[in-house]
């Protein structure tokens, strides 16, 4: 199978299930199974896919069919410029959160002394 067509059918899978955003969702899935760059499916849309990787990522599909969050499928997740490993029983990062973080560091930079609780 190639790359176009595996990423086809995930992205196919995905808009099925009424996932929202399946076409992103699609792609960081790959990406994570592949330990790829955003460019790879362009570059090599026409390649055979590794059968074990397309295999793995059909599995991902599936999980992220059957409404477990994307960030756990993927396993991490990015916040605050960092990547966090994300799991069932994990809160799942949340730009929202990021927003908060800017908000405090903004609002302790002229404290000459402060303590933060999480």
């Amino acid at each position: 199978m190639t790359v176009a067509s595996l990423l086809k059918q995930g992205r196919e899978r995905l808009k099925a299930f009424a996932v929202d955003n399946y076409s992103a969702e699609t792609l960081w899935i790959f990406e994570s199974v592949f330990d790829c760059s955003r460019d790879y499916p362009i570059l090599y849309a026409d390649k055979e896919a590794p059968a074990d990787k397309a295999e793995l990522f059909l599995e991902k599909i599936n999980e992220r069919a059957s409404g477990i969050p994307v960030q756990y499928v993927i396993g991490s997740w990015d916040f605050y410029s960092e990547s966090f490993f994300v799991g069932s029983g994990v809160l799942i990062p949340r730009p929202e959160t990021e927003m908060l973080v800017d908000f405090a560091i903004d609002y302790l930079k002229d404290k000459k002394s402060a303590v933060v609780f999480d």
